[in-house]
């Protein structure tokens, strides 16, 4: 919602360039997360990590200024809790920390292990060639049809 916010005031209101509207809808991005999980500091950085994939001081600190912003408002309307607040109930014993510090660890390499074998899949795939066309989707060796592309999965109309 922030960003249509941002995006809607920079077209409408404000008749920005399309540049200063990405601006703008980067500065809803962040402030929205921001009011939702009252981390200002965390919605920039989830703008320049997952958004814009590069870092301009001009940017960043633009999306800080309505990430904190939004958070302030957040704070004076709703009160000091975060609007998506959570409550915790329950208190895990130190004896549990050595656990959690190996499941962190297992979850780690099975987190590495499917990112290998997500990248590497094309590859592998690529030396399936003998089976059959009609099996191969199910392999994940080719997709399954898509409205508007072809076998190949190229458009078949337009760009």
């Amino acid at each position: 919602m922030g960003a249509a916010i941002g995006q809607g005031m920079g077209e409408r209101l404000f008749h920005a360039d399309r540049e200063e509207n990405k601006l703008l809808l980067s500065c809803g991005v962040a402030a929205g997360l921001a009011a939702a999980f009252s981390a200002p500091l965390a919605g920039t950085m989830f703008l320049l990590e997952e958004i814009t994939f590069r870092f301009q001081i001009r940017e960043w600190l633009t999306a800080l200024a309505a990430a904190i912003s939004a958070d302030l408002m957040t704070v004076l309307v709703y009160g000091t809790r975060p609007c998506l607040w959570l409550p915790v109930n329950f208190n895990l014993p130190p004896v549990a920390y050595p656990w959690l510090i190996l499941f962190g660890l297992v979850l780690g390499v099975l987190a590495w292990c499917y990112q290998y074998c997500l990248l590497n899949s094309r590859v592998w795939y690529r030396h399936c060639t003998h089976l059959p066309s009609k099996v191969q989707p199910l392999a994940g060796r080719r997709q399954l049809h898509q409205p508007g592309r072809d076998r190949d999965g190229r458009l078949l109309w337009g760009d």
